[in-house]
């Protein structure tokens, strides 16, 4: 086998080669797979540890060299018992479980192995955030199970090991890895010990998804934060519980102003990869809403990269960004919905994204978007106010007070709490549009009556609507 893979010169094979260069019984088998890894690797091959790890952070990050366009299938092969055995693998998991195996194939050079340990926690927390978001009936059901004993394993690393392996999929652009992470986190950290955890850097990120992940679990942990730190949740908090519908934008372009073009936008998840196959893989786990791409990306034609999101991602809007559009035109033509000049301003791409959208059905991100605003509104109504400063979201939540539902409701009890003098309008109107609704109702009365309380101050108009509620036999006793 060591001489196949020699012939074959794949440089997948090099840390398995190395391996057996290094400790295989048989002193032949030793020799021509020290050969091999001379004829692929070059004279200066590191240990199969850290090959290893290189290789399961390769599978990770996308890359090329490890992961090619035709490789990806629905079955992956051991060996038992003399027999090559298939499994079956979903194709969005076909990377990660490569990488997984890589990274086992660390630990088994030495178990203690810290960026061996880090590796594998980047891929169970990869695996489970594609799991986790999975809709019912997407055929993931073993596969969730089968994270479970891979938990087990990452979490026995310890605390250090999950705070790193969170910054590293921050760092290459995981996203969705990286919220998963913070979960998981919110769980483990010591509440009274949190200097460097990756819970506070997220909380200033510039993609949402990480400032509300962090926002949350921060807020639901009772931990002695600095004012400072109080005063960014709220104000986390308040853009979240805003939201309701999220684009979801996938960027594949090298150009720095290109890729930060939807950096702090509200409404906005967006994810850059500055090379074509890390944005592919970015593409098929996260899916989109839109892809942009730079007709200039390194690792593929754009007509690849253009062809595999027609695959993996049929309902996102393409746009490309061209040297010329005419010559674009002519190339690519129906392949794409819109085309941009390259040197276009981050604000123009905004409009050409936008315009886009105009129509497409949100659905994913209207869904997630109702979730973080919801959970954002309970949390503000659940906060100390003695120690948080609710009346920066008062603005906020006067408006969001109007939703229906979870958000509206909750809305109102964080302005009881914690709303100032100008609330009281928006309240009142609520409180006059939902007098059947009796949970509604009470909450908006509550609110009004408290606000008004605490600063110690009675607004006229709002003091009448309460009396004149109060006085309407026909209204719920409750209200009254």
């Amino acid at each position: 086998v060591a001489l196949c893979l020699m012939h074959l010169g794949d440089n997948r094979s090099l840390p398995y080669l190395q391996l057996l260069a290094e400790s295989d019984k048989d002193a032949g088998v030793r020799a021509i797979a020290k050969k091999a890894v001379g004829k692929i690797g070059g004279a200066k091959v590191s240990g199969s540890l850290d090959l290893f790890v290189k290789q399961a952070n390769g599978f990770l990050n996308g890359d090329p060299l490890l992961i090619r366009d035709d490789d990806a299938s629905e079955v992956l092969w051991s060996y038992a018992d003399g027999k090559l055995v298939p499994h079956a693998v979903p194709t969005q998991l076909f990377g990660l479980e490569q990488g997984k195996a890589a990274a086992y194939g660390a630990l088994g050079v030495d178990p203690k192995s810290r960026e061996g340990q880090i590796v594998l926690a980047r891929t169970y927390i990869a695996e489970k955030s594609i799991l986790d978001s999975a809709p019912e009936g997407a055929g993931l059901d073993e596969f969730k199970a089968s994270t479970t004993n891979l938990g087990i394993t990452t979490l026995a690393a310890g605390t250090d090991v999950i705070r790193e392996a969170v910054r590293r999929n921050v760092d290459a652009g995981m996203v969705p890895s990286a919220v998963s992470g913070l979960g998981m986190l919110a769980r483990l950290e010591d509440p009274d010990n949190l200097a460097g955890s990756p819970l506070l850097a997220a909380l200033g990120s510039s993609d949402s998804r990480l400032a509300y992940e962090s926002a949350l679990a921060l807020a639901g942990m009772g931990a002695p934060l600095e004012t400072g730190t109080r005063d960014m949740i709220v104000k986390v908090l308040a853009d979240a519980v805003q939201e309701q519908a999220i684009k979801n934008i996938q960027i594949i372009s090298g150009n720095k102003n290109v890729s930060m073009a939807f950096a702090g936008k509200t409404g906005y998840w967006s994810n850059a990869s500055s090379g074509a196959q890390a944005g592919m893989i970015r593409v098929a786990e996260s899916g989109a809403d839109i892809v942009v791409i730079d007709e200039n990306v390194q690792g593929k034609h754009a007509l690849q990269i253009i062809e595999w999101v027609r695959r993996k991602a049929p309902s996102a809007k393409v746009i490309l960004m061209a040297n010329s559009t005419e010559k674009a035109e002519e190339v690519y033509g129906e392949k794409v919905d819109v085309i941009v000049k390259n040197a276009s301003s981050a604000d123009e791409l905004v409009k050409a994204v936008e315009g886009a959208l105009e129509g497409v059905d949100l659905g994913a991100g209207r869904r997630y978007a109702t979730k973080i605003a919801e959970a954002s509104a309970q949390t503000l109504a659940s906060l100390d106010p003695s120690l948080y400063n609710l009346g920066a979201a008062s603005a906020s939540l006067s408006k969001t007070a109007e939703r229906e539902g979870a958000v509206g409701l909750y809305s109102l009890k964080a302005l009881a709490r914690g709303g100032d003098m100008k609330a009281l309008a928006s309240i009142s109107k609520v409180l006059k549009a939902n007098m059947s609704d009796e949970a509604v109702a009470v909450a908006a009365c509550n609110a009004l009556g408290r606000i008004m309380a605490r600063n110690k101050k009675a607004d006229q108009a709002a003091a009448l609507t309460l009396v004149d509620i109060a006085k309407d036999a026909a209204a719920a006793p409750s209200v009254r």
